[in-house]
């Protein structure tokens, strides 16, 4: 019979910077620093600076598994390893192989790099998942993206939502002629919009057409002579071409748009 003591089945995928939760003798992974299961367990770590988190049981009992999923997450380098241990004392017996799986989806970000087949035949077998950012993508789209088809396809207003949505991550990105399309295409779904218009005038900014980019945003202004963001953007167009040369880009705008807008930034209002 297996002990805590002895090197359960999680050691062939542990490298590098790791570390542990779970009740496991410290000395089956002499080199891996102890963490508990809370969320906050990880903050003093530096985004992407871990090769390898173990999880022996204690997830099982965490206050929100999402949140420590997700902090997990923040900390794994590209390609990092997230190894939960089956089957062994301490375990994650009390979760199934499948709603893990289901929070892990939820979460977006990881690959499941087991093989099915070997988790189904052995208990022993460890569920090792890999930190991949396309999945950050591919996950949410692959879950979302048929209602978001579907409202699209439906109601011209979500179709618009959803080309200023993306145009906005496409700024994000620094892809300012491809957020310039969406935008473009937006304002010939819904002429005359305010949104429309303010989203040109920052992809316009961003790729320094300057001119263009006032008389976009003036336009926005017209149609929506409150917007606090609108206004910042104007103020950075307009000095630039009163011949400053150390002009920053404002703020990224709000992911969603509303009348009177307070400044933000896409870091602080984040697209979900």
């Amino acid at each position: 019979m297996q002990t805590a003591t002895q090197t359960p089945p999680l050691a062939p995928p542990v490298r590098g910077r790791t570390l542990l939760c779970g009740d496991v003798d410290p000395g089956v992974f002499p080199d891996a620093t102890p963490i508990s299961c809370q969320p906050g367990a990880v903050s003093a770590e530096p985004d992407g600076s871990v090769d390898t988190i173990v999880v022996v049981g204690a997830w099982s009992s965490a206050p929100d598994p999402l949140q420590t999923l997700r902090a997990w997450r923040r900390v794994l380098k590209e390609g990092g390893t997230l190894v939960f241990g089956r089957g062994v004392p301490g375990g994650e017996a009390a979760l199934s192989t499948a709603f893990v799986l289901s929070l892990v989806t939820v979460v977006g970000g990881f690959e499941c790099v087991s093989d099915a087949g070997k988790l189904a035949a052995d208990r022993h077998a460890p569920l090792v998942l890999t930190r991949r950012r396309l999945t950050e993508i591919r996950n949410p789209l692959g879950s979302l993206g048929p209602a978001m088809a579907a409202a699209a396809l439906q109601d011209r207003a979500c179709r618009a939502e959803l080309l200023f949505q993306a145009g906005v991550v496409l700024l994000q990105a620094g892809e300012s002629e491809l957020a310039r399309g969406c935008f473009e295409r937006m304002l010939r779904l819904s002429p005359g919009t305010a949104e429309g218009h303010f989203g040109l005038g920052m992809a316009m900014a961003a790729a320094q057409r300057w001119q263009e980019a006032l008389c976009e945003l003036e336009c926005a202004r017209r149609l929506d002579p409150d917007n606090a963001e609108v206004q910042r953007w104007l103020e950075t167009a307009r000095t630039h071409i009163g011949g400053a040369d150390d002009v920053v880009l404002p703020a990224s705008p709000p992911a969603k748009w509303s009348p009177a807008a307070p400044a933000a930034s896409l870091a602080t209002r984040a697209i979900t």
